[in-house]
This record gives structure tokens, sequence and C-alpha cells, in this order.
């Protein structure tokens, strides 16, 4: 996935394209497919996946894990958005993806 392939919608993001890994097309969504969503309010793109933040300051991710960037323990890829547990990130602000690698911002300071 890339920024080109993500649009947000009130209460819905589409997303379409393909998700990556080591150059090899390992899922491809053809045309764009909604994710129920509320209150987004931060997103990144990465090389292969899309993580957002929601007001509650949840985090959720989509796309390649191969190098566990998208915090999906014990799985390669995600082809829906899938929250990623409190207990590792607590609550987000912000999210930054900068290829392979994935920051949250968790404060003010």
């Amino acid at each position: 996935t890339n920024p080109k392939n993500v649009f947000f919608a009130y209460n819905s993001v589409y997303t379409w394209g393909q998700i990556y890994s080591r150059r090899a097309v390992i899922y491809m969504q053809a045309s764009p497919h909604m994710h129920q969503s509320a209150n987004i309010v931060d997103y990144s793109c990465g090389n292969s996946c899309i993580l957002c933040v929601d007001s509650y300051g949840d985090a959720f991710a989509l796309g390649n894990n191969e190098f566990n960037q998208a915090f999906l323990k014990g799985e390669y890829f995600s082809k829906t958005f899938k929250k990623i547990p409190d207990n590792i990130l607590g609550k987000v602000k912000k999210v930054f993806c900068i290829g392979d690698c994935t920051f949250f911002v968790n404060s003010d300071d």
C-alpha cells in the first residue's frame, strides 16, 4: 500500500492496492475495500503498511508486518485494520511510518 491507495471518508477508511514483502506481492486488493472506522485523527503509510490513530488514542495497523513494524504479534500481514493492544503502546497521539519503521508519539512533551 502507499498513500495514494488510502482514502478517509466520514466514519470509513477505504484501501486498495498491493501489500509487498521483499518486493514480492503477498496480497492484492484490486478495488477499494471499506474498513469501518470512527474518529481517525492521524495516519501514516510505510513501505507496505498503514497505521492510524483514533481520537481515543487507539492505534490500528494494516499491511506487511515482516519486521514487526505494524506491531501485530505473530502475524506476517493483515488485510484489515487491527487494533494494536494498549499494553504495548498506551494511548497514542500521532504515528509516523518511515520505510519499514514505525514511530508513535504518546505525549505532548
